[in-house]
């Protein structure tokens, strides 16, 4: 295990992610991580930057690396394995899992990444959310070293070169902060988790059709829906079958209400079981990207200083959305009361 320490804090990565960047000028950066007070061997940002380097080589193209190497904006990522293992090859041989490693680069088009190892265009909302974050101080100040005491070999370390200015932050226990947040979408090619996107800065959602409030009494707070759960529903038998689960606490519940499924689809979020009152889940935004439809969901908890009743209750969301093809990936963010 290879030892970082930065003054008399150290820590155990063996993985980096390194991140290339240009888009604004940052604060001065932070000394070099080669002070050692244990006799081990210095593991310096010399260290950290030939290492990813030479992975993202690796793992792409010549021709990526070419261009990766001399956009002045460019973010580099490498994660490691943490449990390497042996993957067979195309031509039936077998190798050692090697690390994972991808690139974007800022140009004139807007950001160019190579997720899966093609070359693509990221989506907009990608892009200007690459340039939220590399322009934001909070993340030129964020420490060196993050996580002391953990060892995992899967962790993750950014660093960030601007206009001659470089950072460089560790996280071996997975992506931390605004850095992390970086190294997430690069690694990807596309934002991987909504809720860290402040509200300011989200596109516009497709428009969601909420039912009645005579049905969403059924399933507000009061479903008989006793697992937490996201799931997308298509057919009209499906939601039939549902929503004799969601009323089955009711005395007299409405029938299942209208889903025109030929131009609709129904999205439900469930909470689960909660010990009391206080608790809800709500659908807020619905966001269109070129590969997938991203739900925004948020689920509310009562504060300490909340006065809740005592009845266990089964939060659910249900809405209506025009009905697509496209993949649904969930982003969820938990929010607490404050009732003061």
């Amino acid at each position: 295990m290879v030892a970082l320490s930065m003054g008399m804090k150290t820590l155990a990565p063996l993985l980096l992610v390194a991140a290339l960047a240009g888009c604004a000028t940052p604060p001065p950066p932070l000394p070099p991580l080669d002070e050692r007070a244990d006799g081990f061997p210095a593991f310096s940002t010399a260290d950290a930057r030939a290492l990813a380097e030479t992975e993202v080589r690796q793992v792409l193209s010549e021709a990526a690396w070419a261009e990766i190497s001399r956009a002045p904006t460019a973010v580099l990522v490498r994660r490691g394995v943490s449990l390497p293992r042996m993957t067979q090859q195309p031509d039936g041989s077998w190798k050692p899992e090697g690390p994972y490693a991808n690139a974007a680069v800022r140009t004139a088009q807007g950001w160019i990444g190579w997720p899966g190892g093609q070359r693509s265009l990221l989506a907009p909302e990608t892009g200007r959310e690459l340039d939220r974050l590399l322009a934001e101080p909070a993340l030129w100040r964020e420490p060196a070293l993050a996580g002391q005491g953990c060892t995992d070999p899967g962790g993750l370390t950014s660093v960030i070169r601007l206009n001659g200015h470089e950072h460089i932050a560790t996280h071996p226990c997975g992506s931390v902060g605004l850095t992390g947040q970086v190294a997430e979408i690069v690694m990807s090619g596309r934002i991987v988790n909504w809720s860290t996107v402040p509200p300011s800065s989200l596109p516009p959602g497709q428009p969601i059709a909420r039912f009645p409030d005579r049905y969403e009494q059924v399933f507000r707070y009061s479903s008989a829906l006793g697992f937490q759960t996201n799931m997308v529903i298509t057919q009209r038998s499906e939601w039939t079958a549902m929503w004799q689960r969601l009323s089955a606490h009711q005395g007299n519940p409405p029938p299942a209400p209208a889903v025109d499924f030929g131009r609709e689809m129904v999205l439900l979020a469930s909470m689960g079981p909660q010990p009391t009152g206080g608790y809800a889940i709500r659908i807020e935004r619905v966001i269109e990207t070129p590969n997938s439809l991203e739900v925004l969901v948020a689920r509310t908890s009562p504060g300490p200083s909340c006065g809740v009743t005592a009845a266990l209750t089964h939060p659910v969301d249900v809405v209506r959305i025009p009905a697509s093809m496209k993949p649904v990936r969930w982003s969820v963010r938990d929010v607490v009361t404050d009732c003061r």
